[in-house]
C-alpha cells in the first residue's frame, strides 16, 4: 500500500493578503498548510490563523516542526523576507518567491472561480428543477 504523499506548506505574509490563499491551499488535496509566518504580527494574521485553524509564527527558529517542511511560500514579494526565509529555511525544503509565488498564486485564484461559478450553476440548476 502506498504511503499518503502530502506537501507540508508555511505561507509567509499578513493575513490580509494571504487569507484567501491559505483557505485555497487548505482546499487542496495532499496540501497541508502547517501556519502563517508573520513576524509583524499583525492582527489580521492572527485572526485568519484562528479561523483556519493554524498556527501563527512570527520566528522559524522557535517552529517546532521545521525541520519536516516541504516549502516554504513567500506571499510577501519582500526581498528581506526572501532572504529570512533561506537562511532559515531546512536543507529539504523550497523557498517559493517571485514567478513560483505567482504561479501559485494564480493557481489559487482560479481554483477560487472554478468552485464559485460550480456553486453558482448548482444554485441556478436547483432553481430550473424547481420550476418544472
Amino acid at each position: 500500500m502506498r504511503k499518503k504523499a502530502v506537501i507540508r506548506v508555511l505561507v509567509s505574509g499578513s493575513g490580509r493578503r494571504c487569507g484567501p490563499l491559505l483557505e485555497t491551499l487548505q482546499s487542496v488535496h495532499g496540501v497541508r498548510v502547517v501556519g502563517l509566518l508573520d513576524r509583524r504580527g499583525s492582527p489580521e494574521s492572527l485572526e485568519i490563523a484562528r479561523d483556519l485553524d493554524i498556527p501563527l509564527i512570527n520566528d522559524l527558529n522557535r517552529f517546532k516542526n521545521l525541520e519536516r517542511l516541504d516549502v516554504l511560500f513567500n506571499a510577501t514579494r519582500d526581498a528581506d523576507e526572501t532572504a529570512y526565509l533561506e537562511c532559515h529555511r531546512p536543507a529539504r525544503a523550497m523557498v517559493l518567491n517571485e514567478a513560483g509565488a505567482r504561479l501559485l498564486r494564480l493557481m489559487a485564484v482560479a481554483l477560487r472561480k472554478q468552485r464559485r461559478y460550480k456553486n453558482r450553476f448548482r444554485a441556478a440548476k436547483r432553481e430550473v428543477d424547481a420550476l418544472f
